[in-house]
Parts: structure tokens; C-alpha cells; sequence
């Protein structure tokens, strides 16, 4: 409900309180006017009809009938020709015609008591409401006249006049009167009602409906607002505190959303730097678990024949015969190397895998640094008799790290010596198309791989089912090679048939 409602309501019922009492005191009064018009009006007509009595009595050589039948016959002009009547009645009747009814009976009573007049507003039920007074007539000097005989003295009571004044006439006055004040009334209640309520709305609630808008526009984050209201009152200083209290909110809010935002930039740096440190612990932790995995795995054989030949070393028959000396020296010599080869080859895979990877960009020369890794192999080349040639350009030049581009093909042309025939071919060479791209491919006639193993070769630790019972080796070196051309952007494939031939194709997009 609207508070111009609540308002109305509230002043309607406030008014109501307050006429109502108001309202019955007119009523009352208005009863009491009534009964007071019918007795001036029954006391006026008993007056006239007491003088005219006296009149006739004082006169009785000019007027012929008596008081009381003079009096008798008014009575009956009146039932004809007026709208109230009048009977004279006496408890010691001479005619029998005027026996006093109920109400007479009641007045004579009281005028024995001394009561001077006696009145009653009652219920015809042929005319409606009725008047009833009635006063006494006492006997005076004329009277005696005509009553002597019956013992009077002067003063005592002889009867009295009974009066009927019909109020039907005057309540309608009344009526009429009051519906006039009620109309008065009602338009007079109206008007205040209105005039008040439209006061009110114009000084209050159109005010209130505008810091109440404004307080919405608040509550929606809206704080570009201000009421401004000039009302040289309360409401102006109401709107005025509204106004600053939006202005310190907006400022607030806007101090409040600087620090949460600068808390969240700190937290989230502080996370990022937390979850950078994290993923190093995690990688060192992880590189630390695959050294101590790949010792394990990798170092147990050659350990083992260190181990025993180093028992060996320790018998006395062995020191007095050189060449069992040379032999255990020469083995453990040899698998202290492949124990070297493998964790070298390991802390580099895991360097690519695990840490942050700082590559150093400088110019290589392809062709000589192949030749220098196949250098590397020399021994190994002729005693498998291997036919090894390479077909590059002497000034085909690319940018990239030397260091991880010597890993890649010391594996690959490693793996193309170690799983080759006897007698057989390595072929390394490289083109350019027309992109610029450059490809580095080295072919071998060895074992080959097995079709459904070629997607394998590159995980770690894994070998070849036709090489792993046959030839040493850790698995490592095509994961070196994948994740080192990972590093650098290049990609890899891998063709090969068992028994017949393996390629390695290594792309290097152009790079400008």
C-alpha cells in the first residue's frame, strides 16, 4: 500500500473518530429541539386556550356557552380544520364525553404531586409520532360560577387541557436540516481530505518518491545521481544528506574495488610465482626419481661387470697374467663409458624435458658438423665395414643451437651404425623446396623396425623386440632426438621395414 493511501486512511479514520461524537452530540441536540419545538408549540396552544376559557368566563352576559363547552366545541374545530387537537378532561367528570384516556390519567397524578405540566413523545399508530402535554387548570373566581355546587375552592385542581401536537411536520424539518448539516459535512470532510492529501503529496511524497527512485538507482550500483531537491525544508536537508552519502559511497566503492583489485593482481602473481616454484620443485623432483629409475635400469649390468672384474683384479693370479689384466681393465674401462654415454645422454633429455631450456641460436654449418660426428665413429664404421657417404651442400648454413643440433644426429647416425648390416649403407643428405624448408634425411640398410613399433621408438627407454636381446643400448637416443626437435620447432618422421632399411627425415621450416 502507497503511503498517499496509508494516508488518507489513516486521516479519514482520524476524522471519523472526531465527528462521530460530534456527530451524535447534533443528534441528541437535534431530539432535544424537536421535543423543546413541540412544547413551545403544546404550552403556546394550552396558553390560547386557557385565555380563551377566561375570556368567555369573564364574559359570560355576552357569550352564551360556558367555558368548557366553549372550550369543548374549539376541540372539535380543531380536529377538523388544524393539524393538532386538544381535550379538556378532570378526573370528577360532569361530562362523560371528556374521561381522561392513559396519558391524562398519568398527568392528573403527577399534578396532584404538584407537578405543573407533563409531556410524552409517543407512537400513533394512524398518525405517527405525537406530542402529548398536558398542564392543569385550577379553579379562580370565575370559575366558581359554575361549579360552586361541586365544593371547589378557589386554587384547587379542577382538571387539565390535554394538547396533541403531530411532529411528523417538524421531524421532517429536522431532517431536512440535518441532511442539509450531513451534505455540508461530507463536502467539507471531502475538501480537507483532498486538500490535505494533495498538500501532502506535492511537500512529501512526490520528494520521498524521488530520493526512493534515487535509492534504487543505488542499489543497482548506479552511483552517477544526485536528487538536488530545493524544497527550503527538511526535505531539502534530507536530500542533501542523501546526495553526499551516494558521493562517499561511490568514492568508497571505488577505493574498496582499487585494493581488491591490487590484493587480486598480488595474489595472483603471488600464485603464478608459487605455482612456477611448484612445477620446478615438481620437475627437479621428477628428474631426480628418472636419474635414480635410469641408474637403476641403465647402470646394473655394466655395474655388475664392474663389480667382477674388479673381484677379479683383487686375485693374485690375475695380477701375474697380463692378459686377463688387460681384459678386466679394458671391460670395466669399457662399462664405466657406457655408464658416462648413458647419464650424459639422460641429463640431457631431461634437461629438454624437465627445465626451462635455454637455446643458443648461432649459425651451423651442416655439412662439416656431420662429417665431424661421423668422425666420432670412425672405429666402429670400418669394423663393420659400413659404406657411409653425404650428400650436402658445403654451404647450406642454418640458425640454431649447435650444441642440440649435434645430439640429434650423433643418435640418429649412432643408431644408423649400431643396428646396420655388415657391409651395409649410410646415406645422409638434404634438399630445399621452394618454401625454403630444409630436410635432413639419413638412411640406413640395417635391421630396420617393426610397422606397428615405429610410433614407439620415441618413448623413453624403449627398444626395437628384434634389437633389445641382441644389441646393449638404454632407449634413449630417438627420445633425445624427438624432444630436441621439439625444443627447437622442427618435426620428425620415421620410414622403416624390418630387415630392409630405416629413414629418418628431420624438417626445418624456413626461417626468413
Amino acid at each position: 500500500m502507497t503511503l498517499i493511501k496509508k494516508f488518507v486512511i489513516y486521516l479519514s479514520l482520524v476524522t471519523i473518530l472526531i465527528i462521530s461524537p460530534l456527530i451524535m452530540i447534533v443528534w441528541h441536540h437535534q431530539k432535544e429541539l424537536l421535543f423543546n419545538q413541540a412544547k413551545i408549540q403544546a404550552e403556546t396552544l394550552f396558553k390560547m386556550i386557557v385565555i380563551t376559557r377566561q375570556w368567555v368566563a369573564e364574559n359570560r352576559g355576552r357569550i352564551e356557552p360556558v367555558p368548557a363547552v366553549a372550550t369543548k366545541e374549539l376541540s372539535e374545530y380543531a380536529n377538523r380544520m388544524a393539524s393538532f387537537k386538544f381535550h379538556i378532561t378532570s378526573d370528577v367528570l360532569v361530562n362523560p364525553e371528556n374521561a381522561p384516556d392513559e396519558f391524562e390519567k398519568k398527568a392528573i397524578k403527577y399534578f396532584k404531586k404538584g407537578e405543573k405540566e407533563f409531556s410524552e413523545i409517543i407512537e400513533d399508530p394512524k398518525i405517527g409520532a405525537v406530542f402529548r402535554y398536558m398542564a392543569p387548570l385550577h379553579i379562580n373566581e370565575s370559575c366558581l360560577q359554575c361549579h360552586y355546587y361541586q365544593g371547589y375552592k378557589v386554587g384547587d385542581l379542577r382538571g387539565g387541557i390535554s394538547v396533541f401536537i403531530p411532529l411528523n411536520s417538524v421531524r421532517e424539518a429536522i431532517l431536512l436540516n440535518n441532511k442539509m448539516f450531513y451534505l455540508f459535512g461530507f463536502i467539507t470532510f471531502s475538501s480537507i481530505i483532498f486538500t490535505v492529501t494533495i498538500l501532502v503529496n506535492n511537500l512529501v511524497i512526490k520528494h520521498i518518491k524521488v530520493l526512493a527512485d534515487a535509492s534504487n538507482q543505488v542499489m543497482n550500483n548506479n552511483y552517477n545521481i544526485q536528487t538536488n531537491l530545493k524544497t527550503h525544508d527538511e526535505i531539502e536537508h534530507l536530500s542533501q544528506a542523501f546526495d553526499n552519502m551516494v558521493l562517499k559511497i561511490a568514492k568508497n566503492e571505488e577505493e574498496l574495488k582499487n585494493k581488491l583489485k591490487e590484493a587480486v593482481s598480488n595474489y595472483v602473481q603471488l600464485y603464478e610465482e608459487l605455482k612456477l616454484k611448484n612445477e620446478r620443485l615438481l620437475t627437479l623432483n621428477k628428474m631426480k626419481t628418472d636419474v635414480i629409475d635410469t641408474m637403476a635400469h641403465d647402470f646394473r649390468t655394466p655395474m655388475t661387470k664392474i663389480l667382477s672384474y674388479s673381484e677379479m683384479l683383487r686375485e693374485k693370479k690375475i695380477s701375474e697374467d697380463p692378459q686377463l689384466l688387460e681384459k678386466a681393465i679394458t671391460v670395466i674401462y669399457n662399462n664405466i663409458n657406457v655408464m658416462k654415454r648413458s647419464l650424459d645422454q639422460f641429463l640431457l633429455l631431461s634437461r629438454l624435458e624437465h627445465t626451462d631450456y635455454i637455446l643458443e641460436i648461432s649459425e651451423v654449418k651442416v655439412k662439416e658438423t656431420i662429417l665431424g660426428i661421423i668422425e666420432l665413429f670412425e672405429k666402429e664404421i670400418v669394423d663393420k665395414r659400413l659404406s657411409v657417404s653425404v650428400h650436402i651442400d658445403d654451404d647450406l648454413i642454418i640458425n640454431t643451437d649447435e650444441e642440440v643440433f649435434f645430439h640429434i644426429f650423433k643418435n640418429i647416425i649412432s643408431n644408423s651404425i649400431k643396428y646396420n648390416k655388415e657391409s651395409g649403407k649410410i646415406i645422409v643428405s638434404s634438399k630445399q623446396d621452394k618454401d625454403g624448408r630444409i630436410t635432413i634425411e639419413v638412411y640406413d640398410t640395417g635391421l630396420g623396425i617393426r610397422k606397428e613399433e615405429v610410433d614407439k621408438i620415441f618413448n623413453r627407454f624403449y627398444r626395437g623386440s628384434n634389437v633389445k636381446h641382441t644389441l646393449p643400448g638404454t632407449g634413449l637416443g630417438m627420445s633425445i632426438v624427438y624432444q630436441s626437435t621439439l625444443k627447437l620447432g622442427w618435426s620428425i618422421d620415421v620410414e622403416s621395414e624390418e630387415g630392409e632399411y630405416t629413414r629418418v627425415i628431420i624438417t626445418i621450416p624456413y626461417d626468413g
